[in-house]
């Protein structure tokens, strides 16, 4: 993966937040994160739909979990806007720690 590329986020899981991860840290350019913005976005979607499920069937802890993960992924995509590739992938990281 090469951070002048974008890179289709399909789902939320482990392997593509990690992979995720490693192209911010790879990005250095301007437009590198403008792709990372882009892909934060399509992870946001992936988290958001998982969460309105969770919440359709009344599943508090998952509800709760989610939420703290939509959380992590909306600040690394500001983190990634400001250009601070270090501390997006950090924010990602937490996420990872928290499943």
């Amino acid at each position: 993966m090469h951070p002048a590329t974008m890179q289709p986020v399909r789902d939320c899981s482990q392997s593509s937040v990690h992979a995720l991860i490693q192209l911010i840290e790879r990005s250095s350019a301007p437009e590198h994160f403008l792709y990372r913005e882009a892909e934060l976005d399509d992870l946001w979607r992936q988290v958001q739909t998982r969460l309105e499920t969770a919440r359709a069937e009344n599943a508090d802890e998952a509800v709760r979990r989610l939420e703290q993960q939509l959380q992590a992924v909306w600040d690394a995509h500001n983190l990634v806007a400001a250009m601070n590739a270090p501390e997006a992938a950090a924010r990602l990281r937490q996420l990872l720690q928290a499943e």
